[in-house]
C-alpha cells in the first residue's frame, strides 16, 4: 500500500521579491556611511566656527587699544 503525500505547492521563489545577496550588509554600511558622512560634517562646521572666533578675537585684540 502506497501512502500518499498531500498535494504540495512550489511557493514563489525570492527571485520576484526585492532581495538582494548582501541587501542587508549594504544598507547597514550606507547607514555608516552616512553616520561617518555626518560626523565629518558635524566637525568641519565645529572647526570652522571655533577658527572664526579665534580670529575674531585676535583682530579685537589687534585693532583697539584694550
Amino acid at each position: 500500500m502506497r501512502s500518499r503525500l498531500p498535494n504540495l505547492q512550489c511557493l514563489p521563489c525570492a527571485t520576484g521579491s526585492n532581495y538582494e545577496p548582501g541587501g542587508y550588509a549594504l544598507q547597514v554600511q550606507q547607514r555608516s556611511n552616512m553616520t561617518q558622512r555626518e560626523g565629518i560634517h558635524k566637525f568641519e562646521n565645529e572647526r570652522i566656527k571655533t577658527l572664526q572666533e579665534e580670529r575674531l578675537h585676535i583682530q579685537k585684540k589687534t585693532f583697539t587699544n584694550g
